[in-house]
């Protein structure tokens, strides 16, 4: 249990300062930062009581997967002066398209009405816990631009090891996995 909470303030931002509310002493002071925290937050829930979040938020959200969709359309009829063969653009697409569904399915989970209307009230916990929520959904909601950086990048270090080994061989020398170091080949 111990772990699965240290993993969870490692990670989630909501639970780290959760956590050093729960560890901070109850003096004065502290009383004070919390109650202000805890004012602020409710004035700025009481300003935007009226706006509906939901019906904001997930047009926009849809509108962004579309034009994901339609740029990696664009690259796969306009490779950009990637010069790669026709099976690979069309691998590369069918990958990062399924990606960008799977990414969709898992959003969709957020898409419960209930949820967009409770997270203006979370506001009256304080701002500061409101802005660390905040940072945990905008983290979930860009998740696909991390995993399309680690995409990308290991596809990158497997094009430069080839070029690498294509470019020992063509003067004459492979690399010797047993001895960890590049040979001479002699023909």
């Amino acid at each position: 249990m111990e772990n699965f909470v240290s993993i969870l303030t490692h990670y989630s931002v909501t639970f780290r300062i959760l956590h050093q509310r729960i560890q901070a002493k109850k003096s004065l002071p502290w009383i004070f930062a919390v109650t202000l925290d805890c004012l602020i937050g409710a004035a700025l829930a009481h300003l935007l009581t009226g706006i509906d979040f939901y019906d904001i938020f997930w047009p926009f959200v849809d509108a962004k997967i579309q034009e994901l969709d339609d740029v990696i359309t664009w690259l796969l009829s306009n490779p950009v002066g990637l010069k790669l063969n026709e099976p690979l653009n069309v691998a590369l697409a069918s990958f990062f398209r399924y990606h960008i569904y799977l990414w969709h399915t898992f959003v969709q989970l957020l898409r419960v009405w209930w949820l967009w209307r409770v997270l203006p009230l979370i506001l009256y916990t304080g701002l500061s816990i409101s802005a660390s929520i905040l940072a945990d959904l905008i983290s979930i909601f860009s998740m696909h631009v991390i995993c399309f950086y680690i995409y990308a990048y290991r596809l990158f270090l497997l094009t430069f090891t080839s070029l690498n080994s294509l470019w020992r061989a063509f003067r004459g020398k492979k690399y010797n996995p047993l001895r960890d170091r590049v040979d001479t080949v002699h023909a």
